[in-house]
């Protein structure tokens, strides 16, 4: 199943994943706290007014559907 159909709805934008931009997620909170068991490198894959779609670097099939950009940083 393609990364594309893993985003929230059609609002969302699609971005090429790129493996050499990794982010770290800051804020573990609203129900994220679950993705601190995973290594925090996380790779872009959607945006949508203000907030992002990610996968697990290390884990693709690890995906959080929707957290705000400003819980992240580029590492």
């Amino acid at each position: 199943m393609s990364l594309q159909s893993k985003l929230q709805d059609n609002t969302w934008t699609f971005v090429p994943p790129n493996e050499s931009q990794v982010l770290m997620i800051n804020v573990f909170d609203d129900g994220n706290e679950r993705f601190e068991q995973y290594e925090n490198e996380w790779i872009l894959f959607g945006t949508w007014l203000g907030k992002i779609a990610i996968y697990n670097k290390n884990e693709p099939t690890v995906i959080l559907k929707s957290i705000s950009k400003w819980k992240t940083i580029d590492k």
